[in-house]
This record gives structure tokens, sequence and C-alpha cells, in this order.
């Protein structure tokens, strides 16, 4: 809760820009903290509470760092005097929690509260409601850009597959030509082979030839 005013206490310039809608999150604050707690469970009796304290951190908060519109000393002066949770908004500006609904959600590092899981990964016809503060989801948006960009490197390695199977089917190929070419020089080399040993037994052939002539023509001498 933000501190008390009082007259003595110097305010920022720029104080009177913002200082309307902040006491209009002040006058909600109150009317919400004496409402009546009848029919509504006991968890939910602080919901509207932590949602107010929300909403009045993210405008201080957008101001000051989307919109421009304030002083880094009204800033902190914002912070100091509790208009705006300074730990949650130190959540916010760490990828994954830009949109952290409490900082309940997160101190039972053992569980995962509900509201922090993207909707696209919950079973269809889960309730989305976070028990601490109603939140019905806060996931932020660098869970799914990792799982994206998970899911495109997933395509890269396919497409490098599909690469490798293609340099495979290259290699075969080559080797079906290495092979071919040798089957040739072999068929080649026999062919050879089978010639001079035809010119050798022909070789022969002729010698005995001539040898029988020479002995016919001593016999008859």
């Amino acid at each position: 809760m933000p501190k008390i005013k009082t007259s003595k206490k110097k305010y920022p310039r720029g104080w009177d820009i913002i200082s309307p809608t902040l006491d209009e999150f002040d006058i909600k604050m109150r009317e919400v903290e004496a409402s009546p707690y009848e029919g509504k469970r006991k968890n939910e009796v602080n919901w509207p509470i932590f949602r107010i304290h929300h909403q009045r951190s993210r405008y201080v908060y957008e101001k000051f760092y989307k919109n421009k519109e304030i002083s880094r000393e009204l800033y902190e002066f914002c912070l100091t005097e509790g208009y705006a949770d300074k730990n949650l908004i130190a959540k916010w500006k760490k990828p994954g929690y830009e949109r952290l609904c409490c900082l309940k959600c997160i101190q039972d590092l053992s569980h995962i509260c509900i509201c922090r899981v993207p909707k696209k990964d919950l079973t269809k016809g889960t309730i989305l409601e976070c028990s601490s503060c109603g939140c019905k989801g806060c996931a932020g948006a660098f869970s799914n850009k990792n799982k994206n960009n998970k899911n495109n490197n997933d395509d890269d390695d396919d497409d490098d597959d599909d690469d490798d199977d293609d340099d495979e089917n290259d290699n075969d190929g080559d080797n079906d030509n290495d092979n071919s070419n040798s089957n040739q020089e072999r068929e080649k080399d026999n062919n050879n082979k089978k010639k001079n040993s035809n010119s050798e037994i022909d070789g022969n052939q002729k010698n005995e030839s001539d040898n029988e002539s020479e002995n016919e023509s001593e016999n008859e001498s």
C-alpha cells in the first residue's frame, strides 16, 4: 500500500501527470478491501487486491520504461512510496517474466503455477486460474520463442540429414562408376592375356611343324 500523503512531502516534477490515476487505484483498493467476503472461497478473497496491485505497478512501469512520460526521479519515488512493487517490476525485466502476475506464483521452486504454462501446452479443458491471485495466464513470450527456435533447429537438422542422404547417393553413384571402370579394365587384361596365350600356342605349333619337317628330311637322306 502507498504511504500516507502529507503536505510536507515534496513530490517530484511530473507528479501531477500520474497522481489522478494513482488516486483512482487507491479508491478501488479501498472499495475491494471493504467488500463482503460471503460466497467466496478463502483464496478468492484476495484476488481483486492482487489484481489492482498488479495494475497499479504496471501503470508506473509503462509510464517510465515504455512511454517515457515520467522521470527516473519520479519513478523511484513511486517505488519508495509504495505506488509500485519494485520486486515485481524487477521480474518483468527478465526474459520469460514480462507478464508475471504476482511473486507468489514463482516462490515455490518445486511447483510451477498453472498460469505460467503457455495455453497451447495445456491439455484441452484445463481450468487456467492461479490459486494465489486468480491469474488466467501470464506466460512470457521468451519460452514460446525458444520453442519456435527449437522447432526451426529441428527442421534444419532434417534438412542436413536430407543433404547427407543426397551425398551418400552421389557417393554410391561414384562407386558404381568406379566398379564399372574396374570391370572394363579387368576384361581388357583378360583379353590381352588370351591373345598372348594364343600367340604362344601358335608359336609352339609352328616350331613343332618345323621340327617334324627337319626330321623327315634327315630320314629321307
